[in-house]
């Protein structure tokens, strides 16, 4: 029920008609696409009228066929061959992919369940233990970026801080005996990435954080679906 709640609420922001007739592409991780993609697809064309309100006014979807795509391939260009890594809010995942008779081939997907809503959760958990607080996690950025005052005194917080270099520094060895980072182009993806793509650099200096990267995978979709629809 959320995902369609979602759905909708995406779509009422991307178009200002009372009634559209849409065709849809949308995406899974690497690790769920084989399994789940036929069963998204049919979930969807399944429930393909979306009715509602938004900000008060009357929103209506007829969803005439739908796509489901990979996450973070789509964020880079069809030729492109290399190490590609989304990294999201929940999951980062990778894969390396390059041309094969004219097809995109994408082999060795690697999926680790831990994002940066994770990493905030658990770095302001340790800030409040630490230091007998209450933040929520939507203070983590506030607190990365300008320090934490506690009775207008900055206090260290390196140690909380090594959340950060821990996952980058895992992420970096697996990537690495997965694809082996210094002899192909990587490319960085995903919200995530721009938050962390200081670090990223740090340890794979040849790296791309992409800076589109919130929305690069959207108009990777959008550019799937107009080569299956616009012929």
């Amino acid at each position: 029920k959320s995902y369609f709640q979602l759905l909708y609420g995406l779509l009422c922001m991307s178009s200002k008609e009372v009634t559209n007739e849409i065709k849809l592409v949308v995406g899974l991780p690497l690790s769920q696409f084989k399994n789940d993609k036929d069963l998204l697809r049919e979930m969807i064309l399944s429930k393909y009228i979306l009715s509602g309100t938004f900000n008060g006014y009357e929103r209506n979807f007829i969803i005439t066929d739908c796509e489901v795509y990979l996450e973070g391939i789509a964020s880079v260009p069809i030729n492109y061959e290399g190490v590609f890594v989304d990294v999201g809010g929940r999951t980062t995942d990778a894969g390396i992919t390059y041309m094969e008779n004219g097809k995109r081939k994408v082999e060795n997907p690697y999926s680790l369940p831990k994002g940066t809503i994770n990493l905030y959760s658990d770095f302001i958990k340790l800030i409040n233990v630490n230091h007998g607080l209450d933040l929520n996690t939507d203070k983590a950025k506030r607190v990365i970026s300008n320090g934490l005052y506690i009775k207008n005194k900055r206090v260290d917080i390196s140690k909380e801080m090594k959340i950060f270099k821990e996952y980058l520094d895992g992420l970096v060895s697996d990537l690495n005996v997965q694809y082996s980072l210094n002899t192909n182009a990587v490319t960085f993806t995903g919200g995530g990435s721009l938050d962390l793509s200081k670090s990223i650099k740090r340890r794979v200096e040849h790296a791309v954080v992409l800076e589109e990267s919130l929305f690069s995978n959207a108009y990777g979709f959008r550019e799937f679906g107009r080569s299956v629809w616009e012929r």
